[in-house]
């Protein structure tokens, strides 16, 4: 109402340029981005879906083709993207928190052929980490909704390998597979996901073929068998939890750290921290399943 009765005041003195540079440079903006989801590309730098601040959010969120999202859907995907943030925060004990560029693709063929994956028919989720910076989601459009949990999930994993190539930066390439999608699946799965994907590792006939760590690697980069990929998935994460249990996080963490000031392999930097060879440790617990 102040607002309303000081621009009557301004019209009536005649003050009229004094006038155009307020509706210039205060009122019109503030129209064009209050309605953050009309915005062409929605990118959204200045809110944040929990906290409802400005200049707090760490995602850039755009839709590919600046394809028109469901009605509050920008809203619940941010909301998931920040609980990720703050679990991942807490767990690796980070101070700050890079800025995170995501896409989203609605169309399965599109986000196929630029991430280079297949999509499982009638899967209506996929992320992928495309590089330093840049995480992109496959988020079917005929679904009239998504599973919160199910996508919390998907952003916890792909957000923890933006947390792996921060910390390693160049010896990132140096790190096998297995640990990142084992890591990933260790940051992103509740404890009873943990034990029946373990279990059924155990259970599974064709383990045998994951006698080393190269197998496991193999499987997971397979795209000739949807079940090969998974038990190469399923046998990282349940070593990598044992590796967590026997040696703890932070020895673990201690490993990662260590690689990019020596330029040393996962496989090099393990012994010496650890005193254990890497290969021997995977040895004696695929003899216990």
């Amino acid at each position: 109402m102040k607002i309303v009765r000081l621009l009557l005041i301004l019209l009536a003195s005649g003050c009229s340029i004094f006038l155009l540079i307020i509706l210039l440079f205060f009122v019109f903006p503030f129209f064009q981005t209050s309605n953050y989801e009309n915005t062409p590309e929605r990118k959204l730098f200045t809110y944040d879906p929990l906290l409802l601040e400005p200049a707090k959010t760490h995602f850039l969120l755009s839709y590919k083709n600046n394809q028109q999202p469901p009605e509050g859907q920008i809203h619940y995907l941010l909301s998931a993207l920040e609980k990720s943030r703050q679990k991942l925060m807490s767990d690796f004990n980070l101070s700050t928190y890079p800025s995170i560029f995501v896409l989203v693709f609605t169309d399965r063929q599109q986000y196929e052929t630029v991430a280079n994956i297949h999509v499982v028919d009638q899967q209506p989720l996929s992320g992928f980490f495309h590089d330093q910076g840049r995480v992109y989601f496959f988020i079917d459009s005929a679904e009239p909704s998504i599973d919160f949990s199910e996508f919390l999930s998907l952003s916890m994993h792909e957000m923890t390998h933006e947390i792996m190539k921060e910390k390693l930066n160049e010896s990132f390439k140096l790190t096998p597979i297995w640990f990142l999608e084992g890591m990933a699946e260790y940051e992103c799965r509740p404890e009873s996901i943990k034990k029946e994907r373990n279990q059924s590792v155990k259970s599974n006939k064709n383990k045998k073929y994951m006698n080393t760590l190269d197998t496991v690697d193999a499987a997971i980069r397979s795209r000739k068998s949807q079940d090969e990929m998974l038990l190469g998935y399923y046998t990282a994460l349940y070593f990598v939890d044992h590796l967590i249990d026997k040696y703890g996080f932070e020895k673990v963490m201690q490993v990662v750290d260590s690689m990019p000031s020596t330029d040393k392999s996962f496989y090099d930097a393990f012994p010496e921290v650890t005193g254990d060879k890497l290969e021997d440790v995977y040895a004696g617990w695929f003899l216990g399943l």
